[in-house]
């Protein structure tokens, strides 16, 4: 199932014959001249307009959008992923395939570069370290590889680790850790940079994104990203955005893992069958207990070797 992509705009973008009414044609769909897979030429292969699932009434085949693309002579030779993706509306928001990495326009603004919050320090003060070595993360490395920042004691951002994302190898926002958890338990745990300081706004964005190859994984936290390592990317939410799924789509993953926490399975295995017809394959990763951060290395070693 997909939920934003325009198939009547693909159809006429690409000259493929629809019948959009009369005999045969439900209600919310349009059927294509030629089924690909039974080469019937009479309309009976419909394409539902909401979730972009496709059936022939004459040979029974069904599936996604990506499936369907894929057997057609007119898509033969491209990679449709790329196709749907620019047919994924935005609900009025700005294309991700029009930012520009380094700097872009907001809601008519001026252009902006990225910026670190105020009172950011380099080192990790001593709580913010303790935070990492009681999640049994090793903050030099984490600092390292992640390129992390802390703010100590002052401003609004005080007591939390600033985690920049990434994407195409420049910095557009930034995630604030709370890092006090223990001693002040209420405190919201993750603050966004905002849209306006943003140069990407961060629901455009996936956090990892750049280490994304043939296989992407789904994750809802930074800290899932900092135990599994690169090929996981964090959506910070469950679900993905329709400009997160346009820039996943980039990457042209050929398998995509749905990987989300312990209480958040049912959620799971919805949102991968509203992407399903996008990817050549979405499978769903469930965990009993817990979320992926919380893994063991040896759990996520044993979890690498099975996926990649």
């Amino acid at each position: 199932m997909i939920e934003n992509v325009d198939i009547n705009a693909l159809f006429k973008e690409y000259d493929i014959s629809v019948k959009e009414k009369g005999e045969n044609v439900t209600r919310g769909w349009v059927n294509i001249e030629v089924c690909p897979f039974c080469m019937d030429s009479n309309f009976h292969c419909g394409v539902n307009l909401t979730s972009g699932g496709f059936h022939c009434w004459v040979c029974g085949e069904k599936g996604g959008l990506w499936k369907l693309l894929s057997e057609m002579e007119d898509f033969k030779g491209q990679h449709v992923s790329s196709i749907i993706a620019k047919f994924v509306s935005n609900h009025g928001n700005t294309p991700i395939n029009n930012y520009n990495a380094t700097t872009t326009k907001l809601d008519g603004k001026k252009p902006i570069k990225f910026s670190w919050p105020e009172h950011v320090l380099e080192d990790l003060p001593k709580p913010h370290k303790d935070y990492l070595l009681s999640r049994h993360f090793d903050p030099d490395l984490l600092t390292q590889r992640y390129d992390l920042r802390a703010v100590y004691n002052i401003g609004k951002q005080k007591f939390r680790i600033i985690v920049p994302v990434i994407i195409n190898k420049k910095k557009v926002s930034w995630v604030a850790a709370w890092v006090l958890r223990k001693q002040f338990p209420d405190i919201t745990p993750y603050l966004n940079c905002t849209p306006e300081e943003s140069v990407i706004p961060i629901n455009h964005c996936l956090y990892n994104y750049d280490s994304i190859k043939d296989i992407a994984v789904i994750v809802e936290g930074i800290t899932d990203v900092w135990r599994c390592g690169a090929g996981f990317a964090a959506s910070f939410r469950k679900g993905l955005t329709s400009e997160q799924i346009k820039l996943l789509m980039q990457k042209k993953p050929k398998k995509v893992f749905i990987f989300y926490d312990s209480d958040a399975t049912k959620e799971s295995y919805k949102f991968a069958n509203e992407i399903s017809g996008l990817f050549p394959s979405v499978e769903v990763l469930e965990l009993q207990t817990g979320d992926p951060g919380d893994l063991t290395q040896q759990e996520v070693y044993d979890l690498r070797r099975d996926i990649f």
